[in-house]
């Protein structure tokens, strides 16, 4: 199942909570845990609003500040000029699905354009190349959205680089641009996992040294 809550209420905002979850005579199992920040928009001028009185009423109905908690992490600083190792560049095609009601990228499929930025840094720096029992999961994502992408022909650019490294894991930034232009940030932290177990697992020196060209 699904569970969905309202974390916080303000007057031009609003946080969502989510759980997705499995019941059973044993219990509960999490799966996932999530959070989402809402802001009331005036498509017609191009602005955010506030929150209407007849909105904070419903919302104020399922209001739980003291749900489950979603971990966050901190925001990771861009790539200052100069720093060493590479951002990896990827050029992604906006599809005609990628749009929502509004006629701009729907904010779940910047997911997907991460993940196609991630996987093809991972062929860039050949870390794919690993053992059946071998893999890695995503154990955490965070976005920031900055402004609406509208249907265009031409790609997107999705700057991707590690800016930590772990002993099992690793967390990738992003940057969504046009040039100059900044759509979204976010970050993505990547587990080594044992496929035969489910369990963490170390990287090896070989996945670590290959990272490390994109480590800045």
């Amino acid at each position: 199942g699904v569970e969905t809550w309202v974390r916080s209420l303000r007057r031009s905002s609003f946080t969502l909570g989510y759980e997705v979850f499995d019941e059973s005579a044993e219990g509960r199992t999490t799966y996932v845990r999530a959070s989402t920040v809402l802001v009331p928009y005036d498509l017609a001028a191009g602005y955010p609003r506030r929150v209407r009185p007849s909105e904070q009423a419903v919302l104020e109905g399922y209001l739980d500040p003291d749900g489950p908690a979603v971990r966050t992490r901190s925001k990771p600083s861009p790539p200052a000029p100069g720093s060493p190792g590479k951002v990896h560049v990827y050029l992604a095609r906006v599809r005609w699905d990628d749009l929502d009601a509004y006629k701009h990228v729907n904010n779940v499929v910047y997911l997907e354009y991460f993940q196609e930025a991630r996987i093809d840094l991972a062929l860039k720096a050949r870390v794919t190349r690993l053992a059946p029992h071998e893999g890695t999961v995503v154990g955490h994502q965070e976005i920031d959205y900055k402004r609406p992408v509208p249907f265009r022909t031409a790609p997107l650019e999705i700057h991707a680089w590690v800016t930590r490294m772990g002993r099992s894991s690793y967390t990738v930034a992003y940057e969504v641009r046009d040039g100059d232009t900044l759509f979204a940030t976010g970050s993505s932290t990547q587990v080594g996992v044992d496929l035969t177990t489910g369990r963490p697992r170390p990287f090896l020196d070989r996945e670590r040294a290959l990272l490390e060209d994109y480590h800045r």
